[in-house]
């Protein structure tokens, strides 16, 4: 039969599927977002989340605006469903399999298909995919995604899995959330909104499978010594329910411009099964990161059954050094990249907005290009958000900018029972599976200051640890081309105590000895690594005014209180203000000495860790980015404006 073909972008200039038209269809759109109570019923864009389409509706007030966060809080103890009807191709509906796909669905969940359930989701990070060929019927089918409040979804779990020391120490509103796995700051953090939503996110499509279809393509190669190298494409595939041992796969591969087609055999367990090629590059021309050289991306690709990823490669080594020092216990902790020392220069990424349907890759790809413009070479995309988007990496891997990525666990102690690291481990090899291709990616770390919020109590360090290995354990085998980082900061041994040492690994340095109301306490210490650093600062009075009155222009004002996430945090900055500057005149006048001190303090203490090379091995600021607008250390204004403190570290950096 002859096959057409269409182009679907999803989240990244170089990431595509390309589908037989007659043999996928496109579930993206408008779906219907209801309330089990039956008191709401509206127009829901998928990929989105509940409460996007609940403000558009006008059932929910901004929650930005003044104190509105408290008035939104009811969705989370509301289950919802979002369900629309379609009707299947012939193509599909005569096909051996037809695939259900959804690239995300946050997050605990039963997905039914005509009034039959289809299976159950439980991960945001997880890709869903399901059979349901036979679920399937000619004209109108109806499809349904119901979800379980993020309150009931905690109860439930508490109530089937109790245990004292599983604990959330974020600063929000749920401190279950650790029971979760879904974005651990929409609880709230201390920089931003509690916005527990629920959602599908990223591609959601229906299509046609005979005997096997494509789940990833990844890459691995080697520089020779003759100078040339040796790129393997890497296909992942996964055989339908009706494939047998031994069905042949056809499955073409192309890299830069070169094309061949390759034999593939259903394994004799009809499970996930790998076929790959090998290409050479006689004359390699290099990766870099950012203002060390070019960023050369050779297109590569891979087809089967008419659908294909197309992903960008980069060619490079990346290793993370870490040797003893002559003399006394200290260790080195720097970043090679093709052999070459670099002294990682960079800032700390959160989600770029608190609504996923605002997470475009426009915005996305702004606050990069400021990165990549203020001469920074390394993001580290923190625990407590999201695997960021294809656009994300795709942009990282095109301005040079190295991707310090954490798994997504951060500030608690998180579950250790069978289902939970079950869970755990599909989501680690979807995401490492995903995200290997990309040359951005320097570093895989296994949570955020985890141990930072773990004392004495021997319960919670076997807890940590066993969730550190499971993390080791799964990509030591799906990725042993990059470094694995336990935890950060880390010591790099599994004697916790030690994790605080400024000699050795990385460290996060907030409340330094000497510096309660003054930063020159951070002038004192010598670190190996700074991975969190960063002095707040207001947000300007331009974003005050988007979610507050005049009337509300005081320290004590509620409204601006609400939008002041830490405790003590003001008081905090308006003495270090007076301290290194004057005695504020006003309000106003102190949202703007505020922006002043941020940028005061990020010159004198990175330039100083900067003059400590080599020694230290790299600095990331925290923060790039709000997802909110409120005061916090973000040197990137809500709206992407920067900040003074953005321009001082672009010229230090340079």
């Amino acid at each position: 039969m002859k096959k057409t073909t269409l182009l679907t972008a999803a989240l990244g200039a170089t990431f595509a599927l390309f589908a037989a038209s007659e043999r996928a269809l496109d579930l993206d759109g408008t779906w219907t977002l209801s309330s089990a109570n039956g008191k709401h019923r509206v127009a829901a864009p998928v990929p989105g989340d509940n409460y996007t389409a609940l403000e558009n509706a006008k059932v929910l007030p901004d929650p930005y605006w003044r104190c509105n966060e408290t008035n939104v809080q009811w969705v989370a103890y509301e289950d919802w469903t979002y369900s629309r009807t379609f009707v299947p191709t012939a193509a599909i509906l005569a096909a051996d399999e037809a695939v259900l796909s959804f690239d995300s669905i946050d997050t605990v969940g039963e997905v039914f298909l005509n009034g039959q359930s289809v299976g159950k989701v439980s991960n945001e990070f997880r890709r869903w995919r399901f059979g349901v060929k036979k679920f399937l019927k000619k004209g109108e089918n109806t499809l349904e995604v119901k979800l379980r409040s993020v309150t009931g979804a905690i109860a439930d779990d508490v109530k089937a899995h109790p245990h004292p020391d599983v604990i959330s120490w974020g600063c929000g509103k749920y401190e279950q959330i650790a029971r979760l796995r879904k974005c651990q700051c929409s609880e709230g953090w201390d920089w931003g909104i509690a916005l527990p939503v629920s959602g599908i996110y990223g591609k959601t499509e229906l299509f046609a499978a005979d005997t096997a279809y494509l789940q990833y393509l990844w890459n691995d190669q080697k520089l020779l010594a003759d100078g040339s190298a040796e790129v393997t494409l890497v296909a992942e595939l996964m055989p339908t329910d009706a494939a047998k041992a031994g069905d042949p796969v056809a499955v073409d591969f192309a890299f830069a411009g070169e094309t061949r087609t390759v034999k593939g055999e259903v394994p004799r367990n009809c499970g996930a099964f790998e076929v790959k090629t090998t290409f050479k590059v006689a004359k390699p021309e290099l990766w870099w990161p950012n203002g060390l050289g070019a960023q050369k991306l050779y297109p590569s690709s891979v087809t089967v059954d008419g659908r294909t990823i197309a992903r960008k490669v980069g060619l490079r080594t990346v290793e993370l050094v870490r040797e003893k020092d002559a003399e006394g216990d200290g260790e080195s902790f720097y970043f090679k990249v093709n052999g070459k020392r670099i002294f990682a220069k960079g800032i700390n990424w959160i989600p770029c907005e608190a609504h996923p349907s605002r997470r475009t890759p426009e915005r996305i790809g702004h606050l990069l290009d400021l990165c990549a413009e203020a001469n920074m070479n390394m993001i580290r995309v923190w625990g407590g958000g999201t695997y960021e988007q294809e656009c994300f990496y795709d942009k990282c891997d095109e301005r040079g900018l190295l991707v310090w990525q954490d798994m997504m666990f951060a500030c608690g102690v998180y579950p250790d029972w069978q289902e939970f690291t079950d869970n755990v481990r599909a989501e680690l090899n979807h995401q490492i599976r995903r995200l290997r291709v990309h040359p951005s990616i320097a570093l895989w770390c296994g949570d955020n200051e985890n141990l930072s919020c773990v004392y004495v109590t021997r319960s919670h360090y076997a807890l940590i640890d066993r969730l550190i290995r499971t993390e080791g354990e799964v990509i030591a085998k799906v990725d042993p081309t990059r470094p694995w980082w336990p935890t950060s900061p880390c010591s790099g041994d599994r004697v916790y105590e030690h994790n605080f040492d400024h000699n050795k690994g990385d460290v996060h340095l907030w409340g330094v000895p000497g510096a309660d109301h003054t930063y020159w306490g951070y002038l004192a210490v010598r670190p190996r690594f700074v991975s969190e650093y960063g002095f707040g600062a207001f947000p300007t009075m331009k974003q005050l005014k988007t979610y507050a009155q005049p009337e509300d222009f005081s320290f004590d004002s509620p409204v601006v209180q609400c939008h002041f996430k830490k405790p003590g945090a003001d008081k905090q900055l308006l003495a270090n203000i007076k301290t290194h500057i004057r005695e504020p005149k006003s309000f106003e006048d102190a949202v703007e000495l505020s922006l002043q001190f941020q940028a005061q303090a990020t010159k004198d203490v990175t330039g100083k860790w900067m003059r400590d090379q080599p020694i230290c091995g790299g600095v990331l600021f925290w923060q790039l980015n709000e997802w909110w607008p409120g005061m916090s250390w973000a040197i990137v204004e809500y709206d992407g404006t920067p900040k003074p403190a953005y321009y001082v570290l672009k010229e230090l950096f340079k």
